[in-house]
Order: C-alpha cells, then sequence, then structure tokens
C-alpha cells in the first residue's frame, strides 16, 4: 500500500522524533568520564573553574581562558594532547588529563611527558627559564595506581636529607576516582562518574551539565556532537573497506570495499550501542584497534 504526501510526512516526521530521541537518550549517558562529554562540558571557563578550585583547593582561582583537548603537535617526536589546558589570570598553567585505563599504564612517566610538552610550549625561543610559568598538572586516575588510599595527594620534592622543600614551579597531583574518602574531591569524582543533570549541588559545572543534557540549546550542542561521532565512524568505515578491496585485489575493489566497510562498521556500531555503549565508548574501542 502506498503512502500519500500526508502520510510519507508523518511517517518522516515520526522517524525524525525517534532518531532524535534516540540522540538525547545517549545524550544522557554520557559521564564526565566520557572524553566527548567532557570536552564540551569543561570548554565553558565557569564549570571548568569549579572544577579547578575544588581540585587545588584555591578558591579564588580565577581563569583568563580555557582550551580542550590541546594538542602538542611534534614533527618527530610522539604527539601529546591534554584533556584541559587553562591559564589564570596571574598567567599560571592548569593542566587537567583523565586516565580512564589504569592496566599497563606508566602514570608517572606519562606524566612527566605532559609536563615537559607543556614547558616546551609556553617557553619562547631566546626567553630566560625563569619566564617558565608555574605549571600545576591535575592528572585523574580511574583507580589507587600508587595504594595510597586517598582521593588526592601531591608529588612533593626535597632537597636531600635537609628536608626543604626543592621548588621548580611544578605542582604535580593525582585524582584516584574510585577513592571515597568523604572528601570534596571524592564528591567531585563520584558526580564525575554519574553527570546527573538534576544534582545542581556542584555550582557552575550542574548548571553546564543540565544545560547540555536537559536545555533545548545545550541539546542542540550534543546532538551536533554525536552527528559528528557518526560522520566519523562512517567515513572510517570507507577507509576500511578500501584497504579491505585493495588487500583483496579485486576488480573494482575499492567501490566494493567501501560499501562492505561501511555495512560492517554500522553493524558494529549498532551491536556496541545495543549493548549499552555510549558513542564515546564505541570511538574508543575502534581508535584502539
Amino acid at each position: 500500500m502506498k503512502l500519500g504526501n500526508s502520510g510519507q510526512e508523518c511517517a518522516l516526521q515520526t522517524a525524525h522524533i525517534e532518531k532524535r530521541e534516540e540522540k538525547l537518550s545517549q545524550i544522557r549517558k554520557f559521564t564526565l568520564f566520557s572524553n566527548t562529554f567532557m570536552t564540551v562540558a569543561l570548554d565553558d571557563i565557569g564549570a571548568c573553574q569549579y572544577v579547578l578550585r575544588v581540585l587545588t583547593g584555591n578558591r579564588k582561582l580565577q581563569l583568563k581562558k580555557v582550551k580542550t583537548q590541546y594538542v602538542f603537535p611534534q614533527i618527530d617526536a610522539h604527539d601529546a594532547q591534554l584533556d584541559v589546558l587553562a591559564e589564570s589570570m596571574e598567567g599560571k598553567i592548569y593542566a587537567l588529563e583523565i586516565q580512564r585505563k589504569d592496566d599497563g599504564i606508566d602514570h608517572p612517566r606519562r606524566s612527566r611527558f605532559y609536563e615537559a610538552m607543556i614547558d616546551s610550549r609556553f617557553l619562547e625561543k631566546g626567553k630566560e627559564y625563569s619566564k617558565l610559568p608555574d605549571v600545576t598538572l591535575l592528572y585523574i586516575c580511574s583507580g589507587d595506581f600508587m595504594k595510597n588510599k586517598t582521593s588526592l595527594w601531591t608529588v612533593e620534592k626535597y632537597q636531600g636529607r635537609s628536608g626543604r622543600t626543592y621548588e621548580d614551579g611544578l605542582c604535580t597531583q593525582y585524582v584516584s576516582a574510585g577513592i571515597k574518602d568523604g572528601t570534596e574531591v571524592a564528591r567531585l569524582m563520584e558526580y564525575f562518574q554519574t553527570a546527573d543533570p538534576d544534582d545542581m549541588s556542584h555550582g557552575k559545572l550542574s548548571e553546564r551539565v543540565h544545560f547540555l543534557k536537559c536545555e533545548k540549546e545545550g541539546q542542540k550542542i550534543m546532538c551536533e556532537v554525536t552527528e559528528q561521532f557518526w560522520k566519523w565512524g562512517f567515513e572510517e568505515g570507507e577507509r576500511r573497506g578500501e584497504r579491505r578491496g585493495e588487500q583483496r585485489g579485486e576488480r573494482r575493489g575499492i567501490r566494493r570495499g567501501r560499501s562492505e566497510g561501511k555495512a560492517e562498521l554500522k553493524r558494529e556500531i549498532k551491536n556496541l550501542i545495543a549493548q549499552g555503549k555510549t558513542p564515546e565508548e564505541v570511538i574508543a574501542i575502534f581508535m584502539e584497534r
């Protein structure tokens, strides 16, 4: 049976609504440990400032600018990308990095690498080393890799047996997200794991999360982000298909490979989402392959 124009319009409208509801459902599942959601949420100065004030204990901290997913490009070395890089009104640098996996990762050396990249970025050629800004690296881990049983601890440096503090302008702090020790930092990490839009107990951060998950303009921003994810997925499917077609040496292999690659990736994505995976988690799975 053929649908009339009104019937076709109604069907298209229903499909559009269902697609939007699916996106909104995905958005509600995002947490602040989801790279995609965290990137959008902490790109807001007020929200980022709230997080840094809690983690540093500096209630008077005022940020001048914030950049999420800050990339340090290297021509002949390993690239670095920080989740958040912020500068205070006094010119101090605050870097926030969330490490979502603990297995097989050397966290201290990873921190050292990030700190080196920050220093190289903020010391211009020909400038004195005294011009290096103070840097605080806040490194969030999902577990407690040093077994300190505390939600926040600071790396302290001393001058040998004298006990005097060694100051070089660098402060490294580790946050163990899985530790519930009743501190404000632990409560913030619990909120990171839920990003509950109805929990308004975390100031500007809660306001930002509520905006992105519940308000029309915020939902529009997040829908655009998830749309970019799907676009990335199909482009990745085409690239895989091209490689497969070339490897098989089939006639018109690239064209056929693209089609097969798209179909296969689409099936994989649907299966993962059916298992309850968020778009961010799906991206992480494919990036690890």
